[in-house]
């Protein structure tokens, strides 16, 4: 957290901030005539997750226990193991993004890996019609 705090003032004194090539995201909007982007965070925004055990391999007690997941999904880390997780979607999620689709081209971004991530946006958008 001190980190992050470090970096934002180190940010703030700086107009301007140059990025080198690897840094850059180049976006291609799909939509014609549509040149704005709204981003979404997938965890904890979007969706949340149940995890069988956190990363260090204790059960996940921060969750209620009358939680009660939607869906159920195989995730696969970096060491080819399987973590069971299980994941809730928030209230409206599927309204909010089709409301955003009307006037924004729309974008999920996560810190998580993309075979955690990928799964989780088929659900929540099959037909690539949202995101």
């Amino acid at each position: 957290m001190f980190r992050q705090i470090y970096l934002v003032k180190e940010l703030m004194k700086t107009d301007y901030i140059e990025l080198a090539e690897e840094q850059k995201i180049v976006f291609k909007f799909k939509k014609p005539n549509v040149d704005k982007l709204v981003i979404f965070d997938l965890d904890e925004t979007l969706i949340h997750v149940k995890r069988d055990k956190d990363d260090f391999g204790m059960q996940d007690n921060n969750i209620d226990d009358d939680f009660e997941p939607e869906e159920e999904i195989s995730v696969i880390d970096s060491d080819g193991e399987n973590i069971g997780a299980s994941f809730s979607i928030r209230p409206f999620v599927k309204e909010c993004l089709e409301f955003a689709n009307r006037y924004y081209e729309v974008a999920i971004f996560t810190a998580g890996q993309k075979s955690f991530a990928d799964p989780i946006i088929d659900f929540l958008d099959p037909t690539r019609e949202l995101v």
